[in-house]
């Protein structure tokens, strides 16, 4: 699975869907179509203009922009005194993974739905995962085109007959209007703790790293009934 533990993303005049709040006035069109993108395809820019506002949507890299490779040492020794054969040679051989590199995005609007996806204002959406790989990019798109509420996260998004283009229905959610710079520190599985020890942990080390503890936070809670959307 190739994931970035980005920051993900520093946004601005954020709607936040499904939260206990009254509805604001900034809401997508659900008669719009918006284009998936993956995140690292933005345009690159510097640190100072994640907070500066009016540049448009951008991506940051916390190093550069190549790709990462990480190496896998093959075992030492393969042991099926059973011959069960659960693991053959090839899967405890060496072999290459390949990361996007680490990034934090920046929309000048946007809309959070689900749980960490975001609508932006220019008509694409995106979160926090980006894709070294076109085969893992169209099997998160296939996932996301799936009618349950899990493989969708939630979001609402509707599949076209455009490949990368969706809809967004809003259904009954509730809104949360939040003015001004805002930080989202939302990711996927919100409900497990190795998962936020991988992927939201380091978002609050990039935070404090480019400077941002003084904004405020959007964090996933859990209620009674479902995951909701807290402003820290």
């Amino acid at each position: 699975m190739a994931c970035s533990f980005p920051l993900g993303p520093a946004i601005y005049n954020l709607t936040a869907f499904d939260c206990d709040h009254a509805k604001s006035n900034f809401l997508p069109s659900p008669e719009r179509q918006y284009q998936f993108v993956n995140p690292i395809k933005l345009a690159p820019i510097p640190s100072g203009d994640l907070t500066a506002g009016g540049s448009g949507d951008g991506i940051f890299f916390e190093s550069n922009s190549a790709q990462r490779r990480y190496h896998k040492y093959a075992a030492a020794f393969l042991d099926d005194p059973d011959s069960v054969g659960l693991f053959n040679t090839e899967a405890v051989g060496t072999g290459t993974y390949v990361y996007p590199p680490a990034f934090t995005a920046a929309i000048d609007s946007g809309t959070l739905v689900g749980y960490r996806t975001l609508l932006t204002s220019a008509g694409q959406f995106f979160n926090d995962e980006a894709f070294a790989e076109r085969t893992v990019y169209q099997n998160y798109l296939s996932r996301l085109s799936q009618p349950g509420i899990f493989s969708n996260e939630g979001t609402g998004l509707r599949p076209t007959d455009r490949g990368e283009y969706f809809r967004f229905d809003p259904g009954d959610r509730r809104t949360m209007n939040v003015p001004g710079n805002a930080v989202v520190l939302c990711s996927d599985e919100p409900l497990s703790y190795g998962s936020f020890l991988f992927r939201v942990v380091p978002k609050v080390w990039a935070m404090r790293k480019l400077g941002l503890t003084n904004l405020p936070c959007i964090v996933l809670r859990r209620t009674e009934r479902r995951i909701g959307i807290s402003l820290l």
